[in-house]
């Protein structure tokens, strides 16, 4: 039932599997390594691929930095599937635990007998709890119909069961009257007891008492000198949980459930996404669980640490952009850069187009900017102003270093993208910037407009334009546009989506 099965280390080296024939699941398997894995942008114990039928487990081991992964057909609802991981790794490290202890990945790793074996015991497992569910299905019918039924009383054995009661209180009534002495209020401290407790309490609790470390706590050192830092980060950091620093500990998910918890309320409360802090936690969780903390390590720094390593993951662009390399790549080639912006109404997108065209004009690059909004009224006007007072700035030029071309309003915004982009070739402009109307993220015949502009022209930058005032508003706008651009294209097998950001009205 399963395609393939991989057991493999961090770097990529192949240990053991149980190869596909079929190439297209190994793309969809070094896909799943890179994204879920190794970028951590993944579920910790599933990731399903969006562009095939192939439903991926994997689990991490942190200890020796291994990755088990397998996969089948979607449509097969194997619920062993996490069950078969876990057993597989206890059996691998077992197996090999001095090879992989030593590093020594060059030998082989016989494992088929052993994969057999424990798969099918996890099968049997589960037809044998297939069994006994379906076994416990007409019992349960049984019981609530003879639930139902009233039964029926024996009036002889009611009047003898309420005789039997009606004598046993009245037995245990003598009995207490009997063991209580009649003087008994006399030795009774309890009521003085209450009030000495409470007399106690007061005294303890109206001054303050502070306690004096000893000299010799190495581990109240340890933890203070760890605590060093400030603001509000000192304030989120200091409420995780310190782990014992005199002995080696192998984390686990319950040892990580605190300081992870506080870690996702801490970042919901900075005004950071609810699912992107989600994502950030599983992350952080996925690396450190299974590993083995040494002396005088504590929770907090392997925690801040593994944070740290998953937000530079995370931020780290998976395709380099370097506009003025890029260029020079296009010049190469005889033919212009062009770059689209996009974004919702009234973010600033003509405004931070011609921001971007004065730092390429200050760069000898001469660029011819595209009045592709022909919906906003005054948008072409808004963009001649801009080229007048760039072309003014440097007037030393022999030439115009900016044009517009535009041809009106009211008319197909991806016809005259590609008219600008032949008109660059033709007069040499080493950059073309497009500009497009504002439109909301959930405009279908708006955002199909724009998806059939990014598809007939294929811009080598496609740059979403967002405001910094609108929060977490601009993790759905950007969604959305990006989910857009992706159905209504005609390219399915690879469409061109949202490349970056550019975030505006930080003053």
């Amino acid at each position: 039932m399963l395609d393939f099965f991989y057991i493999l280390t961090k770097g990529g080296l192949v240990l053991w599997c149980i190869p596909s024939l079929a190439t297209e699941l190994t793309t969809i398997v070094n896909h799943a390594i890179d994204e879920a894995v190794l970028q951590g942008q993944g579920n910790l114990q599933k990731w399903l691929t969006s562009s095939s039928l192939q439903q991926i487990h994997y689990k991490l081991d942190n200890e020796y930095q291994l990755v088990f992964i397998l996969g089948y057909h979607k449509t097969l609802n194997i619920s062993y599937a996490d069950k078969f991981l876990d057993e597989i790794q206890k059996r691998f490290r077992d197996q090999y635990k001095e090879d992989l202890t030593r590093g020594g990945f060059s030998r082989s790793f016989p494992f088929r007998a052993t994969y057999d074996e424990v798969l099918s015991q996890v099968e049997h497992t589960e037809e044998d709890a297939k069994k006994l569910i379906a076994g416990l299905v007409p019992m349960k019918r049984d019981v609530v119909t003879d639930e139902n039924k009233k039964p029926k009383v024996n009036a002889t054995s009611n009047k003898q069961s309420k005789i039997a009661v009606s004598k046993s209180k009245a037995s245990k009534s003598k009995e207490n009257q009997m063991t209580t002495p009649p003087n008994a209020s006399k030795i009774d401290y309890s009521k003085d007891a209450d009030a000495k407790k409470v007399e106690t309490k007061r005294i303890t609790t109206s001054a303050p008492v502070t306690a004096r470390p000893e000299q010799g706590d190495l581990e109240a050192m340890a933890v203070e000198a760890s605590s060093i830092t400030s603001g509000l980060v000192d304030g989120f950091w200091s409420k995780l949980k310190k782990v014992n620093i005199f002995a080696s500990k192998t984390l686990t998910a319950e040892d990580l459930r605190t300081g992870i918890d506080t870690m996702r309320e801490h970042l919901i409360s900075k005004n950071v996404a609810s699912d992107v802090a989600e994502k950030i936690c599983e992350s952080v969780s996925s690396k450190l669980a299974g590993k083995t903390l040494g002396s005088f390590e504590s929770l907090t720094t392997n925690i801040r640490q593994a944070m740290r390593d998953t937000l530079v993951m995370i931020l780290t662009p998976q395709r380099r952009i370097d506009i003025l390399r890029d260029v020079v790549d296009a010049q190469k080639a005889s033919r212009p850069y062009t770059i689209t912006f996009c974004g919702v109404n009234g973010v600033g997108k003509s405004t931070n187009l011609a921001k971007v065209a004065y730092w390429l004009t200050g760069n000898d690059l001469r660029v011819l900017i595209a009045g592709c909004d022909t919906f906003r009224a005054g948008a072409i006007e808004q963009l001649k102003t801009h080229v007048a007072r760039l072309n003014n700035i440097f007037s030393e030029k022999e030439s115009p270093m900016i044009e517009l071309y535009e041809r009106g309003y009211g008319k197909d915004a991806a016809g005259i993208a590609a008219q600008a982009i032949n008109y660059a070739k033709l007069k040499k402009f080493d950059v073309v910037l497009i500009d497009t109307a504002g439109r909301m993220q959930n405009d279908e015949p708006l955002m199909t407009a724009l998806a059939k502009l990014i598809h007939v022209n294929n811009p080598d930058l496609v740059l979403f334009v967002g405001e910094a005032l609108v929060g977490n508003e601009a993790v759905d706008q950007i969604s959305k546009f990006n989910q857009a651009l992706i159905d209504h294209t005609h390219l399915q097998s690879n469409p061109h989506v949202i490349d970056g950001i550019v975030l505006t009205k930080f003053d």
